[in-house]
């Protein structure tokens, strides 16, 4: 359908009721073949980086001396740490953290929760 709409092309009402139908039937098909299959995968999204991974790309990271890996070491603790997407981490600026005894506080400004900034921060530390 997306291709028809950006070469112009236009169906009649009975030519997309059919293909929706169709499509619908298909989509049932599948997922009643993958629900029996024993070695489908069952989880969503993103699988969650393990200490072990993390561990392996710190020292990695660690060991070599280009400039670049300091970046993205110094990104993967902070990421790791606060516990943030990688988006979140991205965006932090210096007026953003604060020193209060021996924490380094972070505010995180914007957040999947709350798009538009409008809730109370609590610092991540």
């Amino acid at each position: 359908m997306h291709m028809l709409k950006n070469y112009g092309v236009t169906l009649s009402i009975e030519a997309v009721k059919t293909l929706s139908s169709d499509f619908r039937g298909l989509k049932r098909t599948l997922n009643l073949s993958q629900s029996c299959n024993q070695d489908a995968k069952v989880t969503t999204g993103n699988v969650p980086l393990s200490y072990d991974l993390y561990s392996v790309f710190a020292k990695v990271m660690l060991q070599k001396p280009e400039r670049e890996y300091v970046w993205a070491r110094t990104f993967l603790i902070l990421a790791w740490n606060l516990m943030s997407r990688s988006r979140n981490v991205c965006t932090l600026l210096y007026n953003h953290m604060e020193f209060v005894g021996d924490a380094l506080r972070f505010y995180v400004i914007h957040a999947k929760n709350d798009q538009a900034g409008e809730k109370p921060r609590d610092p991540k530390h």
